[in-house]
Order: structure tokens, then C-alpha cells, then sequence
């Protein structure tokens, strides 16, 4: 199954579409968004049945669609991340996630990294800092 995140600067949030390996919707999830009910017709009334329309919603809504890993398991962030201290502090609080901040939590690690090298900074968060100051969601390419 693939799943994809559909953003917006106009939404908080974001819808999650789930399609199967035919290429049709098996569900789609808009809990994580917080989006009004005009909001949230808009995307019923123009809910994509096949992953090939959901680019053409994503165009039309001036949002951004992006394809999730699909292993968002904390075995890949703990690896990734790559800093192995207060794991049993780290797991519970990357588990309350839900799969978009996940995504963000994994994807922005090399970001993160790349900020402390351009900067000089020494100490790298420890990866419960990391989750618990949410700085995954902090877009470091633009930090100095």
C-alpha cells in the first residue's frame, strides 16, 4: 500500500490517502488536519478513486502531495537519527506520533544535521529532545 500526505499552507495539518497496489483509494484520513467543513467537502466532493488523480487534486487546491516512506517504524528513526541514548524515553513519545509527523520526524534529520555542521554547533540533541521540542517540524534549511 502507498500513502500520501497532502499539505497546505491553508490547512493545519494534512489529509492522509491510502491507495493499494492496483492504484485505488482504500482510505483516506483527515483527522490529523484541522480543516473546515467547506475545507473538508472540497476534498469529499473530489475524493481521488485512482493515486493518478490525486496529483490532479493536489494541483487544483494549490497543495502539496508527497509519497510516504513506507516504513515509519521507530527502528528507522532510532537508526537514522543515530544517536543511541534514552531510547525508552525516546520510543513512547515517537509512538504518540501521528505518520505525517513521523515522516517529518524522519526526513528532517539530515536537515538537522546539516544546520549543526553549517553552524559549528557540537551537541546534537538527544533524540528525545529532539521529538519532545518538535524539531522535526522546524525547517533548518532556512535557520542560521
Amino acid at each position: 500500500m502507498k500513502k500520501y500526505v497532502l499539505t497546505s499552507q491553508n490547512l493545519t495539518g494534512s489529509v492522509i490517502f491510502g491507495y493499494d497496489d492496483a492504484g485505488l483509494l482504500v482510505f483516506y484520513d483527515a483527522t490529523p488536519a484541522m480543516i473546515t467543513e467547506k475545507q473538508l467537502l472540497a476534498v469529499l466532493k473530489n475524493l481521488p478513486r485512482e493515486a493518478q488523480d490525486l496529483q490532479a487534486l493536489a494541483d487544483k487546491t494549490k497543495c502539496t502531495l508527497e509519497l510516504l516512506p513506507e516504513d515509519l517504524s521507530f527502528e528507522v528513526f532510532w537508526n537514522k537519527y543515530d544517536k543511541k541514548i534514552n531510547r525508552k524515553r525516546c520510543e513512547p513519545l515517537y509512538k504518540k506520533l501521528d505518520d505525517t509527523e513521523k515522516t517529518a520526524c524522519i526526513r528532517n534529520i539530515k536537515p538537522y544535521e546539516d544546520y549543526l555542521y553549517r553552524t559549528n554547533f557540537r551537541g546534537k540533541a538527544d533524540p528525545d529532545n529532539y521529538i519532545k521540542k518538535e524539531y522535526y517540524a522546524v525547517d533548518w534549511k532556512r535557520e542560521r
